[in-house]
């Protein structure tokens, strides 16, 4: 049986990230702890995957080349063809079970902060909201995927049907976060974390525009407590 990434893992890591040398939390690292999360979660996976793939490539090639009429290249073709297929069918694999552990992450990290959260992701039709916080001064839906991809927009102008004042989203991979998306989010009146050290905050963090939607992601969690004005362990 392939070895799983649970939520023991997810915890452990979380843990290590949030707490500081004092054995505080440090709510300035809760996008840290998703990314770390997330990496560490793939890296695991791509260990697992790759033993039991060895151990029959290797036997298949022990087959193949005692057939006298297989040629080395011949192999070689056999072999790069059921890699390949491997690769694409462990590759779903791998992205549907990062939206899990992502879910898991957030909600833990949650949590740790004592900020109450639904803890489960919801469908709404053809979008999906990972985790949401409704608080006296307003209500949050989460977003947290590894890249924004294409989906986000619909999202978008929906928030009266997910029953939340605004959806925010958390990105781990800065390659697709364009202006035109960032607009986007504005437009709506949403927002979207990033790390202070991407080149989307270097780039666009004095656009006025985008002043209220483009946020660092340091201030994720005292922001959703300022937004939603629960109160929360710091």
């Amino acid at each position: 049986m392939t070895p799983s990434f649970g939520e023991s893992e997810i915890v452990e890591i979380v843990d290590d990230t949030l707490e500081n040398e004092a054995g505080g939390l440090d709510r300035t690292a809760a996008y840290d702890a998703l990314f770390n999360v997330d990496f560490e979660g793939e890296a695991f996976q791509l260990g697992a995957q790759r033993e039991p793939l060895i151990e029959y490539i290797h036997e298949k090639m022990e087959a193949l080349r005692s057939d006298p009429y297989i040629s080395e290249k011949e192999v070689a073709r056999i072999v790069s063809g059921i890699v390949q297929e491997y690769e694409r069918r462990a590759g779903q694999s791998r992205a549907s079970t990062a939206g899990n552990v992502l879910e898991t992450g957030l909600q833990y990290i949650l949590s740790r902060f004592d900020i109450p959260a639904t803890g489960t992701p919801e469908h709404f039709g053809d979008i999906e909201i990972d985790n949401m916080v409704r608080g006296p001064e307003g209500s949050i839906g989460f977003s947290c995927k590894r890249t924004l991809r294409e989906r986000f927009r619909q999202s978008l102008s929906r928030e009266a049907e997910i029953g939340v004042d605004e959806v925010w989203f958390v990105s781990l991979l800065m390659a697709d976060v364009s202006r035109e998306k960032l607009q986007d989010i504005s437009n709506d009146g949403g927002r979207i974390y990033v790390p202070r050290d991407s080149f989307v905050w270097n780039r666009y963090r004095e656009d006025e525009e985008l002043s209220y939607t483009l946020r660092p992601a340091d201030q994720f969690i005292e922001d959703v407590v300022e937004f939603t004005g629960v109160s929360a362990r710091f």
